[in-house]
């Protein structure tokens, strides 16, 4: 199952018919009327659900129907009858199986192209077609693409398309499709909206000077794409999206993330521009999270380790703090007395408004590496980075609710 982050609905005001005495009901306010019904059902919908399939739309490879042919034709598949919703609360329903002609959407490449079977609402309205009869029944159309499908659409199946005259088949294996199979992997059941959506981003390698490889990179983002993934199984109020964004502190970057993970070794690279990028990021309630390897030649008394952060990171303007036992960060979603112990080494953690310095390999114990941890220690330090997942969200949230317009 995939994840995706879908859009909620538009505060905009509903109008309704205003019934009084005497009302002559002519085709606009009868309309109008049902108008009101379908908005108020959608938005009651979009705001406490997401939209995905409810049950049914099996899918599997068909012959094509006697006497259709297609120049480009690859094959057919049969759509079962099922239900889904799209993202406006509409619903989708297939009331008998249809066959649906897959095209080799660009001929002339040579290496395969992923394309998209989705299905979507269509509002009898708005089709020009003319309609004598008292009762139209809501319709769906079914459509090939080659860009991921939108809020507006349910996604059947996808296939990772050899060109030319090939056969679509079903895979031996659907938990590993091959080229040409069909693959219901990324199929999105409907389900209730979750509370709380957390994105979010590391510094390119690129950006850090090249002290990180990217062999280092991408272990630091597995790592916290791990995290990310366990966050709906540990809570399921919270959805993490797994796509970690790659940023680099460009001053024409829009920062739309809750949390910036940052190793020592990039924080130590970055440049007075990216400093003052970072003091933005966090007064606009950001969070940013660096770890730092544990290191015998550091005094980790809290004084020093603060003065030394300070000083090695240029992180003048942070006010750091001692981290009460109220604090959001030992208490919420998940309890601790102090930060989790990974491979027998105790994790510290300095905190100065929206900036947090870990000392340890908190984040080694989010994934699956080479080191072998038991398994509660790797539950244990999930569950504290979902604390500093939720209290990045909860900062973040909180300092936009309270900012004023820009209009103002």
């Amino acid at each position: 199952m995939t994840e995706q982050s879908f859009p909620k609905p538009s505060p905009n005001p509903l109008d309704r018919l205003h019934v009084t005495d005497g009302l002559m009901i002519n085709a606009q306010r009868w309309r109008l009327a049902h108008h009101y019904s379908r908005r108020r059902q959608n938005l009651h919908y979009q705001s406490l659900n997401q939209p995905g399939i409810v049950c049914g739309l099996g899918v599997h490879p068909t012959q094509a129907p006697p006497g259709v042919q297609s120049k480009f034709q690859t094959g057919w598949l049969m759509i079962k009858p099922g239900i889904a919703i799209d993202g406006e609360g509409n619903p989708i329903i297939i009331d008998r199986p249809m066959e649906f002609r897959i095209n080799d959407p660009k001929p002339s490449k040579l290496e395969p192209i992923l394309v998209y079977l989705v299905v979507s609402y269509v509002d009898p309205e708005e089709l020009s077609l003319r309609n004598d009869n008292d009762v139209v029944r809501e319709i769906f159309r079914i459509d090939q693409k080659t860009d991921p499908p939108s809020h507006l659409e349910v996604e059947v199946c996808r296939i990772n398309l050899q060109p030319g005259n090939v056969e679509i088949k079903q895979p031996n294996d659907v938990l590993f499709p091959q080229v040409n199979d069909i693959d219901l992997r990324y199929r999105i059941i409907a389900r209730s909206r979750p509370e709380i959506v957390i994105e979010t981003a590391m510094l390119s390698p690129q950006a850090s000077g090249g002290m990180m490889s990217e062999a280092e990179g991408k272990y630091c983002q597995d790592n916290l794409a791990f995290l990310m993934r366990s966050v709906e199984s540990l809570d399921s109020r919270m959805q993490g999206i797994s796509e970690i964004q790659q940023i680099r502190l460009n001053p024409n970057e829009t920062l739309d993330f809750d949390l910036l993970y940052l190793t020592e070794q990039q924080t130590f690279e970055l440049g007075n521009e990216q400093i003052e990028i970072l003091e933005k990021y966090l007064e606009s309630g950001g969070t940013v999270l660096i770890e730092i390897p544990i290191d015998n030649d550091i005094n980790q008394n809290y004084k020093d380790l603060t003065d030394w952060a300070t000083e090695e990171f240029n992180l003048n303007f942070i006010h750091w703090e001692r981290l009460l036992p109220e604090h959001l960060l030992k208490v919420h979603p998940f309890l601790f007395a102090i930060p989790p112990n990974i491979n027998n080494e105790s994790i510290q953690l300095f905190v100065g408004g929206g900036m947090i310095i870990i000392i340890g390999h908190l984040s080694q114990a989010w994934g699956i590496n080479e080191h072998i941890l038991p398994r509660n220690e790797i539950r244990t330090a999930q569950e504290f980075g979902i604390n500093l997942l939720y209290f990045a969200w909860y900062r973040r949230h909180q300092t936009q609710l309270l900012e004023k317009l820009s209009s103002e």
